[in-house]
């Protein structure tokens, strides 16, 4: 097993006060990368502080995240490119390009792309004081 690392350390990504993104080269890049996807799926934080975590998500058709949840903060996500469903205990989410969802703390979720997708997904943890 090679000690190399995929990504640069977040040590060093995640650094200093401003970070601008190009996210049609961040998804070129993350579909460049070597190893295998999950679940058809693939994705890589692009930013991460305090109570702030910024990701992105690469699902081929019929990719899924099974059930999960944020106990402590809220979700927010949004599809770029494909259409995605998303299923809560209360409803289900078709969303479209363009289309973006909010989810309060302890709302349990999956989701599943009805075609390739393109995802942008924040969290943001509350405060626990």
């Amino acid at each position: 097993m090679s000690n190399e690392r995929l990504r640069e350390h977040p040590a060093k990504r995640f650094a200093g006060p401003e970070h601008l993104l190009d996210l049609s080269h961040e998804f070129e890049a993350l579909l460049q990368e070597p190893h295998q996807g999950t679940q058809t799926h693939r994705q890589e934080v692009l930013y991460k502080h305090g109570p702030v975590t910024i990701s992105i998500f690469s699902f081929d058709q019929d990719g899924f995240l099974s059930d999960h949840v944020v106990n402590n903060g809220s979700v927010v996500i949004q599809v770029l490119e494909g259409m995605l469903v998303v299923h809560t205990l209360d409803s289900q989410h078709d969303m479209n390009s363009g289309s973006l969802l909010v989810l309060a703390a302890g709302v349990v979720h999956s989701v599943r792309a009805s075609q390739p997708v393109r995802m942008l997904l924040s969290v943001y943890l509350h405060d626990p004081n």
